[in-house]
């Protein structure tokens, strides 16, 4: 599965994650949204749970000096993302499979192949559920140096003949 090469700022990401729990409620399911494993005790979560950051490989790559504020790349986030409901099997899945949809049409998100294992649950002390990794590449802006403003020298050569 693959995704934009394009990024975000980590306050977008976390609104994204929160825009898809509401437009689950917008389609009749009680969805909260959670960055924990939590099991509601009614309707359904989202759980967008942060597994690991790193720095992300292209922030050292040499470009030339910019004038103007940019966004760089700063790291890559990985998400376990689920969605976990009290006895509402055909609603988690289908609001999983829904979230799936979103975050493929999402730029600076990126869906994963790769599944956690079962000792990756056993060690939550959870029973594993249905659910993808999303990794989302964060920027950040960044303002450039002043520029030392060049001073121009010029010389005149007068009354100089040609030899």
């Amino acid at each position: 599965m693959g995704g934009q090469d394009a990024s975000m700022e980590l306050p977008l990401i976390h609104e994204t994650f929160q825009s898809w729990a509401r437009s689950l409620r917008d389609r009749g399911l009680s969805a909260s949204f959670t960055h924990d494993l939590i099991i509601p005790d009614e309707g359904l979560a989202l759980s967008a749970l942060l597994l690991t950051a790193r720095t992300d490989p292209q922030r050292r790559a040499s470009s030339p000096a910019r004038r103007n504020a940019y966004d760089r790349p700063l790291a890559r986030f990985r998400y376990l993302i689920s969605i976990v409901g009290a006895n509402r099997d055909a609603e988690t899945e289908e609001a999983l499979l829904s979230v799936i949809s979103w975050a493929e049409g999402t730029a600076g998100l990126n869906l994963l192949a790769e599944d956690p294992s079962p000792s990756w649950w056993q060690a939550w002390g959870m029973a594993p559920r249905p659910s993808f990794l999303l990794e989302a590449s964060v920027t950040e802006t960044s303002q450039p140096p002043d520029t030392p403003v060049v001073k121009k020298h010029q010389i005149d050569l007068v009354g100089r003949e040609p030899g």
